[in-house]
């Protein structure tokens, strides 16, 4: 009995210290030795670690921070190049609009039926052959012997047809012939070309017949192939001859700077 009231005595002393000490270190706790040597030891683990923590801390809030921007750089990107791409459709719709608008005109006021508005797609200007390759086939429409215009001015023929392009054997080609006549005083020939494309020249042309530097040339409508009342140039050089005159011709229309034509039968 004695030895388990002894223990119950130590518990209860030992209960009270510790409420006591627990009391005084809450609410009458003054820092003592081991606490200020203590200190000396925590202090340098405190700065370290707020030297350490803190930049890394901010180091993830930039990376955050720069994650953001870089989507938000991202969409802005996507945005722009939309708009551009919309910019750049608009623009080449406007310049189309520009650059067929006079031949656009042309077909309405000279009533060519049919005509197939077709943009070059390459050009082939050289001392052996002069044609042109536009976007424009057989499942558009296109035939051989398709004649080739420019607003009021003769540009040649369709001499080969495919799917999706078609060939123009060009005015100045050395190969295309056309009948025409001279608005001033009527004298007939043949236009032909030399593979040159600032001179053609006229051929058999009478020497009876009357015909002057500046005066322009009208398709005549003679032939198989192409039609009346188209012009092709003006005459340049004038020579007479004993049975021909010897004639040079200026084409009107710069092939070289040329993106777009017509492509009509003949007779519309």
């Amino acid at each position: 009995m004695r030895e388990s009231h002894k223990k119950k005595i130590v518990v209860f002393m030992l209960v009270v210290s510790l409420i006591w000490f627990l009391t005084s270190r809450i609410f009458f706790y003054k820092p003592g030795i081991l606490d200020y040597t203590a200190s000396y030891f925590v202090y340098p683990v405190i700065s370290m670690q707020r030297a350490i923590v803190k930049p890394l801390l901010t180091f993830f809030d930039r990376k955050r921070s720069y994650k953001e921007l870089e989507q938000q750089f991202y969409k802005v990107q996507k945005e722009r190049d939309a708009l551009l791409a919309t910019n750049i459709m608009l623009r080449s719709t406007q310049l189309f609009i520009d650059n067929t608008k006079e031949i656009i005109d042309f077909k309405k006021r000279y009533k060519v039926g049919n005509a197939i508005l077709g943009g070059v797609l390459l050009k082939n200007i050289s001392p052996q052959e002069h044609f042109f390759l536009v976007d424009k086939g057989f499942r558009d429409g296109v035939e051989v012997d398709a004649v080739a215009v420019w607003k009021n001015c003769l540009l040649g023929r369709v001499t080969q047809v495919f799917g999706w392009y078609s060939k123009i054997t060009l005015i100045t080609d050395k190969q295309c012939n056309v009948a025409v006549y001279g608005v001033k005083h009527g004298a007939a020939g043949i236009h032909r070309g030399c593979n040159r494309n600032d001179t053609a020249c006229l051929e058999h042309v009478s020497h009876l017949s009357s015909i002057d530097v500046g005066e322009l040339l009208i398709s005549s409508g003679q032939g198989l192939v192409f039609p009346k009342g188209f012009a092709l140039g003006n005459v340049s050089d004038y020579r007479p001859g004993e049975l021909f005159h010897n004639v040079k011709v200026k084409p009107l229309v710069d092939i070289q700077n040329l993106e777009y034509c017509y492509l009509i039968r003949k007779g519309g």
